[in-house]
Formats: structure tokens, sequence, C-alpha cells
């Protein structure tokens, strides 16, 4: 594939992964979520209590699993294996989303002001998509016995 072809078909995936993005989101964000391109992943959350980002990845990991069963069988059962890879990266965005506003919710409850380039963990999960290969996040954040988020530093978990 030349790069003219490549550039091409990547311009029209994004296209067509914004026009899937606008439908489905319409779709989904409904109740009392009003407006929010979330709405999906919390509502499951709130339904079957458990984490949010635990909903997303059993739902991203639908797209994957279609796309290796492609992979394996050269098959698809319902839709187009084009479609699963806008699928796929259309949740990888999402993903990303959930993570930039829980990052936002996390640093609001504990007056936490740094930038995302100083890294973070939370409640289990890497926050920082900004981190390099190998570097080690500076914070966690987690609740602590009463349930009040906290912030401390990695190197405080080893001293």
């Amino acid at each position: 594939m030349t790069r003219e072809e490549f550039s091409k078909l990547a311009e029209e995936m994004m296209r067509k992964e914004i026009d899937i993005l606008d439908t489905k989101g319409r779709e989904y964000a409904r109740d009392e979520y009003g407006n929010d391109v979330l709405a999906n992943f919390k509502r499951k959350e709130k339904t079957f209590n458990v984490d949010i980002l635990k909903v997303w990845g059993i739902d991203f990991e639908k797209h994957i699993d279609a796309i290796l069963n492609y992979v394996r069988t050269g098959k698809v059962l319902s839709e187009s294996i084009a479609s699963r890879f806008m699928d796929a990266r259309n949740y990888l965005l999402l993903g990303m989303a959930l993570i930039q506003e829980h990052v936002k919710e996390v640093a609001l409850e504990a007056s936490v002001h740094e930038p995302l380039s100083k890294g973070c963990l939370t409640t289990g999960h890497l926050v920082n998509a900004n981190l390099r290969l190998g570097q080690t996040p500076e914070y966690e954040i987690y609740k602590d016995s009463i349930g009040r988020t906290r912030k401390r530093k990695i190197r405080e978990l080893y001293t």
C-alpha cells in the first residue's frame, strides 16, 4: 500500500469513526446523563456496581475478540471487519476520555493541581498517557479507611 493509499484509508476511517461516535453516542447518552458521551459506561457502573474502567474494558474486549476471531478464521459473523476496527479505535478514545474525566474528578476531590505530566496511579490504573516507557509515576491516588480521597508519593509506599 502506498503512502497516498494509506492516507486516504486513514482519512476515510476517521471520518466514519466520527460519524459512528456521533450516532451511537446519541443513542447511548440518555436518561439523567443528558448529553454525556460517557453515559453508557456510567449507567453500567451504577447498575452493576463495577469500576467504570472495567465496564469499558469488557465492552472494548468484545471488539478486540471479534478482530482476533477474524485473524484466526478469516471470517466475520455480524459486522464488517472494518466496522470492528473503527469501533475498537473509538473505544480507545472513549477509554482515554474516561481516564481524563476520572483524573479531573480525583484532582478536584484531593485538591491535586499538578499537571498530568507528573504521573499518577489511581485505583490501580495508570492515569497518565504522558509517561514514557519505564518511567515510574510519582503519585498514587487512593481512598483511606473512611473513604476520603488521598494522594501520596509512590516512594512513600516503599519506605
